[in-house]
């Protein structure tokens, strides 16, 4: 305390002496400046004028920087000597913030000011004063070490000024740092040991315990008794060992639409919290959105209405309300816009009022707009201003989230989605179911302005689709435009093969998709490599490889060179196939191959590539004795 007095003594005597009253010394100089002015009117003394207004101009860019940081505007870095906006702005947050009188929990109102200060500082001290923290094995053994010896040993080492100053720096100024929360691994523990059990969009879909964003925490668990009963028990040990009290006046239940009013009923009185009744925003954004799309949304358009009709915009000067358009107008629907898809009536009334707050309305009153919309929309390098048009932004975020479900594989995020809407494909591929939630309908809309702008840079090539997809460096189509009958575009081939003993006992089963080409004997052949590869991965010594297509078959035992488009893929399967101690490729008939043609039908309904060991379907295992009778 001793030192932060010190400090503040000192700021006050460099303020004094050194900075000054800015206001003072402004009008002293402007007055200055006008003698200097009248007297260089007789020709005399032009340099004295021209030092003035140096000195002026530097001032009053002082006393602007002096009501920005009162008026607490982030939006602004360069306020064009608008200091009457920062000066009403600054006014304005001291009125709003000021506080006349305070109503006592007991009913008394308060008005004196030293009263009111105690009444402060009694209320935070009781909120923010935990008791003796007690328990912290359970939380400890739940959460896993990530600190090595060695960034041990780094983080012991004495710090040093710049590091410190680089950590201060850092630091928001409006906030204090704390310790982490240790409920994720109480959690986490009670979910592995089976005492609770998430929720799922699906059944093949990650089972979800708990969200934490910020300070908020999203518990889930049946609404069972003994579930609940291990979320207030897990709770309880969060608050004895880290003193923090559960705020259940902010805590609320949310039941699903299945559950019977007696078990709501139940374990409400066991939890003792509410039941939400009324759905409210969740982090700035709605929590479910019905049909009436517009009117759910319409808060967007509210908040940018009352950001324009404030009587302080009016005191921006051109440049500034543009910075204002770019920065918080624009600005506003962002969040939003990144997970739902805006109405279009929405988009053009939000641009409406922007296009009006630019063009200066003073409230009925109508202006001329000089230049259309969409070209202040354009690029300044391309005669435009830079200004957003929402629908397309809009799309552009939404694609955003659809480049983290083809990236960010590790992500809850790409889990929940993947099992739920594509599980046997890619989010950009025709397999995507269609329906759901109005989130992912919003992302929907995205994918096809992901397509049209993403193309494939070829790597070893075992994603990519010949056809459909783009990977050609040509600049104007990127992918293969010639025709080919019979064939949809981005078709695929099932491949299915079994693994059988000796005695005719199944060992393993594969079921695969690939791209299907132009020429049949090229899909056998990699079918053909993708067996054969199969078979190295079980670590098979002595192999025989029965195939229907005798091309295939007779190309493979050939010694001479295959010629064919499909000749490099039959060179890698001879590769491959010295890697055996003793291997041969035989030629079957197609109805001794019935098992592997079932396998290759059932890559259209499950996810690729699929392994069994030692076991295979029901409906294909009858198959597999009526195949071996076909062998010739």
């Amino acid at each position: 305390m001793e030192k932060l007095e010190a400090c503040r003594l000192s700021l006050q005597d460099w303020s004094k002496h050194l900075f000054g009253n800015i206001r003072r010394m402004l009008q002293q100089k402007k007055k200055l400046l006008m003698q200097a002015e009248a007297n260089a009117m007789n020709g005399s003394n032009h340099s004295h004028v021209r030092r003035l207004r140096a000195e002026v101009h530097d001032l009053m860019i002082k006393e602007e920087c002096l009501w920005l940081q009162r008026s607490r505007v982030n939006w602004l870095k360069a306020g064009d000597l608008n200091t009457a906006y920062f000066h009403s702005r600054a006014n304005q947050r001291n009125r709003r913030n000021f506080i006349s009188k305070l109503t006592l929990d007991s009913g008394e109102v308060v008005e004196d000011e030293q009263k009111i200060g105690e009444a402060f500082v009694h209320y935070f001290q009781s909120i923010f004063q935990s008791a003796n923290t007690v328990g912290f094995d359970p939380i400890l053994q739940g959460i896993e070490p990530k600190v090595t010896t060695q960034m041990n040993a780094e983080l012991n080492q004495p710090f040093t000024a710049m590091e410190v100053e680089q950590a201060l720096k850092q630091m928001k100024p409006m906030t204090a740092p704390g310790p982490d929360e240790g409920l994720h691994s109480l959690i986490q523990q009670a979910a592995d040991n089976g005492e609770l059990r998430g929720m799922s969009l699906c059944k093949e879909g990650p089972k979800i315990t708990h969200l934490f964003f910020g300070d908020d925490s999203l518990l889930f668990c049946r609404a069972k008794d003994p579930d609940c009963q291990k979320v207030l028990n897990i709770l309880t040990v969060y608050e004895e060992a880290t003193g923090q009290k559960i705020n259940r006046d902010k805590t609320q239940l949310f039941f699903s639409t299945n559950t019977q009013e007696d078990i709501k009923n139940r374990v409400k009185v066991l939890v003792g919290v509410e039941e939400v009744t009324q759905y409210e925003k969740y982090l700035g954004m709605p929590s479910f959105v019905g049909r009436a799309k517009k009117e759910t949304f319409s808060y967007i358009r509210e908040r940018v209405w009352h950001k324009i009709q404030g009587w302080k915009e009016k005191l921006l000067s051109q440049a500034d309300r543009e910075i204002l358009i770019k920065a918080v107008i624009q600005a506003m629907p962002t969040f939003t816009m990144g997970c739902f898809k805006l109405p279009k009536n929405l988009c053009k009334d939000i641009e409406a009022l922007t296009r009006k707050f630019w063009w200066g309305y003073l409230g009925e009153a109508r202006k001329i707009h000089w230049i259309a919309w969409k070209k202040l929309c354009l690029p300044k390098l391309h005669g435009g201003l830079g200004f957003r048009e929402l629908e397309k932004f809009n799309l552009a975020l939404l694609g955003k989230q659809v480049w983290r479900l083809i990236h960010n594989t590790d992500s809850m995020f790409y889990k929940v989605f993947k099992a739920r809407f594509f599980p046997t494909c890619s989010v950009l591929e025709s397999g995507v179911k269609t329906n759901g939630s109005y989130a992912w309908q919003s992302i929907l809309k995205a994918r096809e302005v992901v397509k049209q702008g993403a193309y494939w840079w070829i790597g070893d090539g075992t994603k990519v689709q010949i056809r459909g997809d783009k990977w050609l460096p040509d600049k104007s189509t990127k992918h293969i435009i010639s025709p080919q009958k019979n064939l949809p575009m981005n078709a695929k081939a099932g491949v299915g093969a079994v693994v059988r003993d000796a005695d005719g006992r199944v060992c393993g089963a594969i079921s695969d998709r690939m791209a299907l080409t132009g020429i049949v004997e090229e899909v056998e052949a990699i079918a053909c490599r993708t067996t054969v590869r199969f078979a190295l991965q079980l670590g098979l010594a002595d192999v025989v490889f029965e195939g229907d297509s005798e091309t295939i078959t007779a190309a493979i035992n050939s010694s001479s060179p295959c010629f064919n488009s499909f000749g490099h893929i039959l060179d890698e399967v001879r590769k491959l196939a010295l890697n055996f101690v003793s291997v041969s490729f035989v030629h079957v008939k197609r109805q001794g191959n019935i098992v592997a043609d079932k396998l290759a039908e059932a890559s259209k309904t499950i996810p690729c590539p699929h392994v069994w060991l030692n076991d295979i379907p029901s409906d294909v295992q009858q198959l597999v004795i009526l195949d071996s009778t076909f062998d010739e």
